[in-house]
């Protein structure tokens, strides 16, 4: 029985940490409007070098996926510049954040991320990640990680498909009794 708390906190402690350095998610339930969206995870790494290209999150699609500029709505920046990404290209694999003119002074350290935008990714779900996959947010002129992202579902549609399997089990138990 004592193995039982071992196993539990060898389970659960890399989770957590794991968890924490989550800085944004990208709900994938409606291509139509796929939002970024800022977490309370860990603080942002640290880089040395600062440039002006955005942000990449690498590996957001499974294939090269080719777009132009599209807007984004909504309000995603940081701390320091509320709604500062205005807008996101693809770069292969990966999606480029891109606002407005970002100085050496205003990104030092990376200042957490706030808010949420949406963009319209329609015609491109066929290349999304799957839910849970953990990529990382780099600088995007030196590509330095700055902390990662999570593609996830809308939380209803996790309750959603838990009811549908709750009643797939009633159901396979009630044709059992019979």
């Amino acid at each position: 029985m004592k193995r039982i708390p071992a196993l539990l906190g060898s389970i659960l402690l890399p989770l957590s940490a794991q968890a924490e350095s989550i800085v944004l998610t990208i709900d994938i339930t409606n291509p139509e409007a796929v939002v970024i969206s800022a977490t309370n995870g860990g603080a942002l790494n640290n880089v040395t070098s600062v440039g002006a290209a955005g942000l990449l999150l690498g590996g957001v699609f499974t294939a090269n996926a080719s777009f132009p500029p599209l807007t984004l709505s909504g309000s995603l920046g940081t701390t320091t510049f509320p709604g500062i990404y205005s807008s996101v290209v693809s770069v292969g694999i990966e999606i480029q954040l891109n606002g407005g003119p970002l100085t050496l002074e205003t990104m030092i350290g990376y200042p957490p991320f706030t808010g949420a935008a949406t963009v319209n990714l329609a015609g491109y779900q066929h290349l999304f990640q799957n839910p849970g996959y953990v990529g990382t947010v780099m600088e995007g002129m030196f590509s330095d990680v700055i902390g990662s992202y999570q593609v996830i579902p809308e939380p209803t549609s996790l309750a959603f498909g838990a009811t549908a399997i709750a009643a797939l089990a009633i159901a396979s138990r009630r044709q059992r009794k019979a």
